[in-house]
């Protein structure tokens, strides 16, 4: 998928630059998720069947980085959402949120990168790293099991289904919130 050249959502460093929020609006925002959910399935797939030293460098650090602009392009389609509650942007978020959710579970379902995790857990080589490094790499070790990845593969589904529907559910509470504020008015 080629990256849409005219996007604002496409065209900032999210390591070093704000948005340009003046330039956006919620047609920006479908084209600008679906490149980014492309490209981190691509590297996720890279890294998932690339090889590695158990060390941070080679294991942990491409990790830490893959799905950057993915993150950052859905924080601020969901603020924009939020803060604009418009009937467009509330297309765009809504029909964005099935697929993020999905990528982000499957994500924190994925064998192969928790062991990733695991393999430099278990090294000679974490005693070395940083306090920051010892701390992500645990917390991703908690995150990964929280999302289930010790579960059986039916209950892991199961799991991922119930993610899905929550993503929705929630997303439907903050509509309502938003309808009720909006219509709100002292007699």
């Amino acid at each position: 998928m080629k990256k849409p050249d005219q996007n604002p959502l496409c065209n900032f460093d999210p390591r070093t630059e704000l948005p340009p929020f003046h330039s956006i609006d919620a047609a920006h925002a479908t084209p600008a998720l679906q490149y980014f959910l492309e490209d981190a399935k691509s590297r996720q797939a890279d890294l998932e069947e690339s090889e590695f030293e158990p060390s941070w460098d080679s294991a942990i650090a491409p990790l830490e980085s893959f799905d950057r602009e993915l993150s950052a392009v859905w924080s601020i389609v969901s603020h924009l959402f939020s803060v604009n509650s418009t009937a467009e942007w509330r297309k765009a978020f809504t029909e964005n949120l099935p697929d993020v959710t999905q990528f982000f579970v499957g994500l924190s379902q994925s064998e192969k990168l928790f062991a990733r995790y695991q393999a430099v857990h278990q090294s000679a080589k974490f005693e070395s790293l940083s306090q920051a490094q010892k701390a992500a790499i645990e917390a991703a070790l908690r995150d990964f099991k929280l999302s289930g990845i010790d579960l059986a593969a039916e209950k892991k589904q199961q799991f991922a289904e119930n993610s899905m529907k929550l993503s929705a559910l929630a997303a439907k509470f903050e509509e309502n919130v938003l309808d009720s504020t909006a219509a709100f008015h002292l007699n």
